[in-house]
């Protein structure tokens, strides 16, 4: 049989009327009329306020700490008292009628934050007692006194003395028949009885006036031989066991949850604690599991972010943990026990074996061009509808170039938006972030089948077509008024260059050999003209460009004359003072730079790629420079574990970027270059294992000891 030991301290409340009147109190209890229909009070519960069963069971622990719900109610009617994050102890309510509570004794059972429609009882065990408190007025000495099992409620504003005919009070490991409590308090009393005290009338007197009787009916009567009740050290919240066998739940993601290397974990919660389990998939069947912890009965799903192995809820400062979540759930029970996931953040429980419907119908389709796919950017659409918005990432599951996503119930408007791979989640741009959208369509109404196929024809514009529409074969070509060169030669900046009827040319550029340089609008890089298909460009030929093309290395040294054909996007460079027109087109890349063996010296760091950058043709390299110079080095992985080494030239410790190169180049160069981290200072502390995050180009990662 369980048995209640211990239960101490408990602050309560004093309910308040916004406004009230100012009449005075006599030996009628006159409770003052409030003038609007708005009450507040004030709840504290200490931090260490619980009671404990002997032989482990519930345990109840409040402490408020904003956006919850109090409901209170009174003669079978139930108000809802809020507070905020801003004074978690103030609870109001502003429902009509909710004045009627002044002067009475009102229960209030406490109702988890996010779950209006499901009251939890604030009992403590099926002996234990519920919060209550009595309504007064604040400053108007009105008082009224309630009992809730063993608790005895006081709230005045002069001094009560409460007399019993045997003892029952307790008060500091005393036992009184008579207890004297100070004026202004509004506070639990514990009562205490002997072993066959049923129940007992209680007077009591405010002030010198007597005011009263109450009977009272204690739930506690263990008394040790001394007549004195013995309290228990109180416990934390314990830990919920996960126990082991059948007390488990299965995890059936999609093809969307299991991308990008997320992990996935299980949160559980009941009334009194919550916990998180990690699932995992030991057989690779596909299915996730994870134990159910002793007791919850609430639980979610959530999908995890790789570069955290541990499982944390998302803050302020950092709000990348977790990806995805479905909303809340109960726990599921056998053979119902099978989470399939259906969306981004729903599911459905069944039995083992259910096949997931067929996607929806209503789908919109992006098929996007060369330009759009390139720097291994993903895709979104973003819709709207008369009251609601939202974004669905678009997906390529059968690898067939064409992306598709579904369309919210509702949603009339959309665009297409082409995203940074450095970011997982979408997000539109922000004067702080101004990168994590590339490029957008216009609006657009959302597509009818069978014209529900978006073909992008430009950096911000697209076409509804049925599947299998051909795009013109005439290139979008970006406009510019004005051209720059840039290139290793001037760090990149702006040399104008002049025009004469279309063609634009530069002259006298002294260039070393591998130089790298582009064409680009003279105010922006959202125009910028690059290699086409010959990224190794021998001095005195002319190559095709491409909008957004990768970067032109000059095999030789020379200084030379930079002539463009915008309209035919042809790109010369001649010997200074050569006639380009007769310079012929290269159709193959000149010779690259030799690799220069990495110099073995004593200091090293070491890389770690993400699954992204690998591959069984994987090549990787590093940049380094410092005030006076650059240079690379290649990584080698001398042992085959995975880990690769670079060897840091002397006076190069300081600056690195780590690049995953072309499949089938060989030369380092930033032509070269498929993806890379974002600039990194080399620790000084020790840390020499450089962890690259999930995903594309321009990313970050983790450095730690090797």
């Amino acid at each position: 049989m369980k048995r209640f030991w211990s239960i101490f301290a408990v602050a309560l409340v004093a309910l308040v009327a916004v406004a009230c009147d100012d009449n005075k109190i006599g030996n009628e209890n006159t409770v003052p009329t409030p003038t609007s229909d708005e009450v507040t009070f004030t709840a504290s519960a200490e931090d260490l306020t619980r009671t404990y069963l002997e032989d482990g069971g519930e345990v109840f622990h409040t402490k408020w700490v904003g956006n919850e719900t109090l409901c209170v109610v009174s003669e079978g009617k139930v108000f809802k008292f809020v507070n905020t994050l801003a004074a978690a102890n103030k609870f109001s309510c502003k429902e009509e009628g909710v004045t009627d509570l002044v002067g009475k004794s009102v229960e209030i059972i406490y109702t988890k934050s996010g779950e209006a429609d499901g009251n939890v009882d604030s009992s403590a065990g099926a002996a234990g007692a519920k919060l209550s408190a009595v309504v007064t007025l604040e400053n108007e000495g009105s008082y009224t006194l309630d009992v809730v099992s063993s608790f005895l409620l006081y709230s005045s504003s002069a001094e009560v003395t409460f007399t019993a005919p045997t003892q029952l009070f307790c008060d500091a490991g005393e036992l009184k028949a008579t207890m004297t409590l100070p004026a202004g308090n509004t506070v639990f009393v514990p009562i205490v009885a002997t072993a066959d005290a049923a129940e007992c009338e209680l007077s009591y007197t405010i002030g010198s006036e007597a005011a009263g009787k109450v009977n009272i009916t204690p739930a506690y009567n263990r008394i040790n031989d001394l007549g004195v009740l013995t309290p228990t050290e109180t416990p934390d919240t314990p830990t919920p066991d996960i126990p082991e066998g059948d007390a488990a739940i299965f995890f059936v993601p999609n093809s969307g949850w299991l991308s990008d290397g997320a992990w996935f974990a299980a949160y559980y919660w009941n009334d009194a604690t919550s916990a998180s389990v990690k699932l995992t998939d030991d057989n690779a069947d596909g299915i996730y599991e994870g134990a159910i912890p002793a007791g919850m009965t609430g639980m979610l799903f959530c999908r995890m972010n790789p570069a955290y192995t541990d499982f944390s809820w998302n803050s302020d400062t950092e709000n990348d943990h977790v990806w995805n979540q479905t909303i809340d759930t109960t726990v599921g029970v056998a053979p119902a026990n099978y989470f399939y996931i259906t969306g981004w953040d729903s599911g459905e429980w069944h039995e083992a074996g259910y096949v997931v419907p067929e996607a929806p119908t209503n789908i919109v389709y992006l098929v996007p061009n060369t330009s759009w796919t390139a720097d291994g950017a993903w895709f979104a659409a973003y819709f709207w509808g008369d009251s609601a918005s939202g974004s669905v990432k678009l997906t390529d599951d059968n690898a067939d170039g064409i992306y598709e996503g579904a369309i919210p119930t509702g949603m009339t408007g959309m665009l297409f938006c082409r995203m940074n791979p450095a970011y997982s989640n979408f997000s539109w741009n922000s004067d702080a972030e101004g990168d994590h959208v590339w490029n957008q369509t216009a609006d657009t109404t959302v597509g009818v089948a069978p014209a529900n196929y978006f073909y992008i024809t430009g950096w911000d514009s697209g076409e509804w077509h049925e599947a299998g529409y051909t795009l013109p074969d005439t290139p979008v070509t970006p406009s510019s008024s004005d051209f720059a060169l840039a290139g290793t030669f001037n760090g990149w900046g702006d040399l104008a260059m002049a025009n004469n009827n279309g063609i634009h040319s530069v002259k006298g550029v002294t260039m070393e050999a591998y130089a790298e340089l582009k064409v680009k609008a003279a105010t922006s890089w959202d125009v910028n003209f690059g290699a086409a298909a010959v990224a190794y460009m021998n001095p005195n030929n002319h190559i095709v460009v491409a909008q957004g093309g990768d970067n032109i290395s000059i095999t030789e040294a020379g200084t030379y004359d930079v002539y463009f054909d915008h309209a035919k996007l042809l790109l010369y460079v001649v010997t200074a003072g050569a006639d380009y027109t007769t310079a012929p087109l290269q159709s193959v890349n000149g010779k690259e730079p030799e690799i220069v063996a990495p110099e073995v010296t004593d200091n090293v760091v070491y890389f770690k790629p993400n699954s992204t950058w690998g591959g069984s043709d994987a090549r990787f390299s590093a940049y380094l420079w410092n005030d006076s110079g650059n240079t690379w080095v290649s990584a080698v992985d001398a042992d085959a574990d995975g880990i690769y080494e670079i060897y840091i030239p002397a006076g190069y410790g300081t600056n690195i970027i780590f690049c995953r190169m072309k499949s089938g180049t060989s030369a380092n160069s930033w032509t070269n270059k498929q993806y890379q981290t974002v600039d990194l200072l080399i620790p000084t502390d020790g840390k020499n294992l450089f962890t690259v995050n999930e995903g594309g180009d321009k990313i970050d990662g983790v450095w730690s000891v090797k």
